[in-house]
């Protein structure tokens, strides 16, 4: 039995999945297996991963329906062989060393490892920059003091990916801990959220061991706050997820208050992605601000941020004019930065 499970989810990404792959087979430390799940591909990916499987034995291939990221990832957490699991995309990479820096961290059955994340943005063939982030806080931090100062935490991004940790399978399957298949948005914080209370402690690695492939000329996030009412649904799962991590450390506040802030930082991009009208607004906005669990987290002492208190005041005075006008403005000049950025070529 390996020690570890590299779960890759495949879906037409054939362009990048031999860059990804021979990242994972390049590690250091060789006591591991790849799960690539095929995710009903159209575009060969799913033959070259049949490919693989021939050429390394420790690639294991398994073909499904499209179901999205999350199911392909819940069949790997089903099928996986290994003591823990890792979750690549199948356009990302590893470096060589991370289970070589990983592994000494598992001696400890109670500590979360989590590692750097290096953000590649690209346009086209051509890395542009390189971000770091999930290192402001190195070396061990208990999960108390980690829920107590939560909003720092999740702004450093140490919890919002499952890209960047080490996850044990059996707690996994013990638990029944998955990735919520049926929303489209913070999956994986809504699974890292659940995780996070069988620890006691995260040691973070302070170095970029994983890279996240960035395209600029995609736009991923406006598809996914296009409908307010399934934004809506779908942040259900992640504001539960977040209340039960703030009942479990005695941190409700903290907890509630990255919750709020979140969900009307999803408001604000959707307000900044389509143009609605001031009747729209006036049938849309009340229906989201009143989602039960969202008042949940304002009753639990959750402290917003000026502007999302300043959002929240006006759509509870019914000032639709004002936020219509307000988000028109912020999108033109939106606009205007993005055409400056792609003169300048960045």
């Amino acid at each position: 039995m390996p020690k570890y499970s590299f779960v890759i989810p495949v879906y037409n990404c054939r362009r990048y999945l031999k860059e990804c792959v021979d990242s994972i087979l390049a590690q250091t430390v060789s006591d591991f297996e790849i799960l690539l799940i095929d995710d009903g591909s159209e575009d060969g990916s799913a033959t070259l991963c049949d490919e693989y499987s021939v050429i390394d034995k420790r690639i294991r291939v398994f073909h499904k329906e499209n179901g999205g990221a999350a199911s392909a990832r819940n069949a790997g957490v089903e099928h996986a062989a290994g003591t823990y699991i890792l979750f690549v995309d199948g356009d990302d990479t590893v470096e060589p060393n991370c289970l070589e820096l990983v592994d000494p961290l598992l001696q400890d059955v109670k500590t979360m490892p989590v590692f750097g994340m290096c953000f590649d943005y690209w346009r086209g063939n051509e890395l542009k920059r390189t971000e770091l982030c999930s290192v402001a806080f190195p070396g061990e931090c208990s999960v108390n003091d980690l829920t107590k100062s939560l909003s720092a935490f999740f702004d450093d991004n140490v919890l919002s990916s499952a890209c960047n940790k080490v996850f044990p399978t059996r707690l996994l399957r013990e638990h029944r801990i998955r990735f919520p298949e049926s929303v489209r948005l913070y999956e994986d914080l809504t699974f890292v959220l659940s995780c996070l209370p069988f620890f006691e402690k995260i040691h973070v690695i302070g170095r970029g061991l994983y890279h996240y492939r960035n395209q600029l000329e995609k736009a991923h996030i406006n598809d996914r706050v296009a409908d307010l009412d399934r934004m809506r649904a779908d942040s259900v799962p992640l504001n539960n997820a977040f209340f039960e991590l703030g009942k479990t450390t005695n941190h409700i506040a903290q907890c509630a208050s990255v919750s709020a802030n979140l969900y009307l930082m999803l408001l604000e991009q959707h307000l900044l992605s389509v143009s609605s009208g001031a009747r729209a607004l006036c049938e849309k906005l009340p229906r989201y601000v009143s989602e039960e669990s969202f008042k949940e987290a304002l009753r639990s002492g959750a402290q917003l941020q000026s502007a999302k208190q300043e959002l929240l005041s006006m759509i509870e005075q019914r000032r639709f004019n004002t936020i219509r006008r307000t988000f028109s403005m912020r999108r033109f000049r939106s606009r205007l930065r993005r055409t400056a950025k792609r003169l300048l070529g960045r």
